[in-house]
C-alpha cells in the first residue's frame, strides 16, 4: 500500500519536525515493504496550501495512470511506493492575500540560494536516512522538482550518484524564458554576474551533455504515451514540451498568463513522460 508524507523545512533547510528521522526510518523497515521512494519539491512562489494541493493531486493522478497502464509496458515496473513532499518557504509570506507577495520578483537571488540550502541540508539528509534505514535493501529513488525545485534536487544529489537525469524544457515557458532573466538581472544589480539561461527554457549546455556522455533529446506532443520513447539507455534525457504546450494552449486547455506554460505539468503526457523515464518502456 503506498503512503505519502509532507516534510516542512525552514529557510535554511532545517526540518521542523525533530522526530522526522524516526518516522522515515520506521516507514522503510518491516512490516512496511516500500521499495520505490518518490521525493517532490515545489518551486519558487509556492505557499504551504498550494504545495500540499500540488503533491496530493499529482501523486493520485500519477498512481492512477500507472495502475491503468497495461502489464508488460514497463521494463522496470513500479513497486510499493513511499512519497515525500518537501515544503520550503519560497514566498515572502505564506499569506496568499498579502500585498508583500507583489515584491516576489525581488526575491530571486534569495530564493535561488535558499533552494540550494534546502537541497543540501534537508533533502540530502532525508535521502541519507532512507539509504541507511535498511542496509542491503535496494531502494529506487525518483526525485521530482518543479522550477526552483529542480535546484533543490540537484543540490541534494551533488554528493550522491545519479544514474539517470531527465530534464524537461519548453519554449513557451515565459517564467523561465522571460521573467527568470529579468529577475536575475535585477539580482545582479547587487550581485555580480550575468543571469544564466534557465535549464527549463534553453536545455542543458554542451558542457553538461558532454559530462554525462550518453545524451538524447525527445519531443513530447499530445500523442505521447509511456511507450513512445522506446528503450531509454541514455544517462541524460531532455524532453522538449514545446509541441505539447503549443497544442494545449491552442486547444484552450491551458492559460498560464504572464508565466506562459511554466506550470502546465499536471497532464497525462507529462505523467507519461515521467513513467517512461522512471520505469522504462521495454
Amino acid at each position: 500500500m503506498p503512503h505519502f508524507i509532507t516534510v516542512p523545512v525552514n529557510e535554511n533547510g532545517i526540518v521542523f519536525d525533530s522526530a522526522i528521522d524516526v518516522t522515515i526510518q520506521t516507514a522503510l523497515q518491516p512490516p512496511f515493504s516500500f521499495r520505490d521512494v518518490f521525493v517532490y519539491s515545489h518551486g519558487w512562489s509556492t505557499n504551504a496550501d498550494s504545495a500540499v494541493d500540488e503533491y496530493s493531486r499529482f501523486s493520485v493522478s500519477f498512481a492512477k495512470m500507472l495502475l491503468q497502464t497495461a502489464d508488460g509496458v514497463f521494463a522496470r515496473p513500479p513497486r510499493d511506493t513511499f512519497g515525500v513532499g518537501i515544503h520550503w518557504p519560497s514566498e515572502i509570506t505564506e499569506d496568499p492575500s498579502s500585498l508583500l507577495n507583489d515584491l516576489q520578483l525581488f526575491t530571486f537571488y534569495t530564493m535561488e540560494h535558499r533552494a540550494d540550502g534546502v537541497g543540501k541540508n534537508a533533502v540530502y539528509t532525508i535521502l541519507r536516512l532512507m539509504l541507511e534505514a535498511q542496509p542491503g535493501v535496494q531502494l529506487r529513488f525518483f526525485l521530482i522538482g518543479h522550477s526552483f525545485g529542480c535546484r533543490v534536487m540537484c543540490a541534494a544529489l551533488q554528493d550522491l550518484q545519479a544514474d539517470l537525469v531527465s530534464i524537461s524544457k519548453s519554449a513557451l515557458d515565459e517564467a523561465l524564458g522571460k521573467w527568470f532573466p529579468l529577475a536575475g538581472g535585477i539580482a545582479n544589480l547587487l550581485h555580480k554576474g550575468d543571469p544564466a539561461v534557465a535549464l527549463g527554457f534553453g536545455g542543458p549546455t554542451a558542457a553538461t551533455t558532454a559530462a554525462f556522455g550518453s545524451y538524447r533529446e525527445l519531443a513530447v506532443d499530445q500523442n505521447f504515451t509511456p511507450t513512445t520513447p522506446g528503450p531509454i539507455d541514455q544517462r541524460l534525457l531532455t524532453a522538449d514540451l514545446t509541441p505539447l504546450h503549443q497544442w494545449r494552449t491552442k486547444q484552450g486547455l491551458w492559460n498560464g498568463g504572464v508565466t506562459g506554460s511554466h506550470s502546465d505539468i499536471d497532464n497525462d503526457q507529462v505523467r507519461a513522460l515521467l513513467a517512461a523515464a522512471f520505469f522504462g518502456p521495454p
